[in-house]
């Protein structure tokens, strides 16, 4: 009798078993480096493993060629007193650690500009800390809360917003539907320069399984924040940013295949002198990417477009193209001619890697950008090229 017991008892908790820990095929049949992808692309881990610790780490070196120009005026160069080319060397360490139905994380990195023989570090950040718990474990709701410090891409998905980290509460969300969707939700209420601000996400993803998806995402950043306006002018940026996309690899394509559209509105936009009386609150991206750098031998090429108006994003929150250097930004400027902030601006970028090894990467990126509109700030010519290799264990 006891034996039926047992057997009745493995036959029902086998399924749940499945559901809560990555397949028996992945583990055996796919390489490190995309166990690792999965892990990253999943932001909680779907299985519950008492007293596991893990430690990964990566090292990188990268070389970068920079050409900037405001008006006639070189931005870089001896007499600018900024380098043409830079030079870096990084060291990034991640931590985990799992106890039943939560989990602790951090990320810790060095960066060496190349040259300081001395290895004296001149930038070391804490770019994540934070403790996750499980709501849920099993079936397809899923709900997490996290606190502490976590990246803004991690969280908030977007090739122009969302740059630096974000120290608060988050609350994660989903619901899948084999088969028809998974519908996501993220919220959270976050600190920079003791003020409080909040964001939140709405997804719905590989619509009819298919690979569409659409994404929105509301920033409310509220007053100009962290630096104070010296021209008297109350400037906000709460914004909403569209996004349109597809995620797939198709039956006759061995490749990966992305394709995405994003238009942003700060609607804190206020016509004033600055701006001619008129709103400047757009912005937007579009692009391609084929094929995913996941293990030796695979590459992926991405191409994108991006435009922004002067009051669209943030300074601070910028994480697109750009244009380079930014003087004198919008909450700074005292005339139209004076705005020369790291917004106003249309460019191109490409971007390819190439997995040389499980576990060493080649990146090279081209961006350039020039003035959007010249009734603002002096006009501005920029480019950069990069190279860095990347070594992950």
């Amino acid at each position: 009798m006891k034996y039926r017991v047992l057997l009745a008892f493995l036959w029902c908790t086998v399924p749940l078993f499945a559901q809560m820990t990555p397949s028996y095929r992945m583990t055996k049949t796919y390489s490190a480096r995309e166990l690792e992808e999965w892990l990253k692309k999943n932001v909680r881990p779907r299985y519950i493993s008492p007293y596991v610790f893990t430690l990964t780490g990566q090292i990188s070196t990268g070389w970068k060629t920079i050409h900037d120009k405001l008006g006639t005026q070189s931005q870089v160069g001896y007499r600018a007193n900024s380098p043409k080319n830079k030079y870096n060397v990084d060291a990034i360490l991640d931590y985990q650690y799992t106890i039943g139905q939560a989990w602790v994380a951090a990320r810790t990195s060095f960066r060496n500009a190349g040259g300081l023989f001395r290895g004296t570090a001149n930038s070391f950040k804490l770019d994540r800390a934070f403790i996750g718990y499980h709501l849920t474990t099993y079936g397809p709701f899923v709900a997490d809360v996290l606190l502490g410090r976590q990246a803004f891409n991690k969280l908030y998905n977007s090739q122009m917003q969302f740059d630096g980290r974000i120290d608060g509460a988050s609350l994660i969300m989903s619901y899948a539907w084999e088969k028809w969707m998974e519908a996501l939700f993220t919220g959270g209420i976050y600190i920079s320069q003791s003020h409080a601000y909040w964001l939140t996400r709405g997804n719905i993803g590989n619509i009819a399984n298919l690979g569409f998806y659409f994404d929105y995402v509301y920033t409310h950043w509220g007053k100009i924040l962290p630096l104070t306006a010296t021209n008297g002018i109350d400037f906000k940026f709460n914004t909403s940013q569209f996004l349109l996309g597809w995620d797939y690899k198709p039956s006759f394509f061995k490749k990966d295949l992305k394709i995405f559209a994003a238009l942003i509105q700060n609607h804190g936009a206020r016509p004033n002198f600055l701006v001619g009386r008129r709103r400047q609150s757009l912005a937007g991206y579009t692009g391609a990417q084929i094929g995913s750098a996941k293990k030796k031998g695979d590459y992926s090429l991405q191409g994108m477009l991006q435009f922004c108006q002067v009051q669209a994003i943030p300074n601070w929150d910028m994480s697109g193209i750009g244009n380079g250097v930014d003087p004198v930004p919008l909450y700074k400027a005292t005339t139209d001619s004076t705005i020369n902030g790291n917004t106003n601006f249309y460019g191109w970028e490409l971007t390819l890697l190439y997995s040389i090894s499980d576990n060493l990467t080649a990146t090279t990126k081209l961006q350039r950008s020039v003035t959007l509109n010249h009734k603002y700030g002096r006009p501005s010519n920029y480019t950069t090229f990069k190279l860095e290799t990347q070594y992950t264990f």
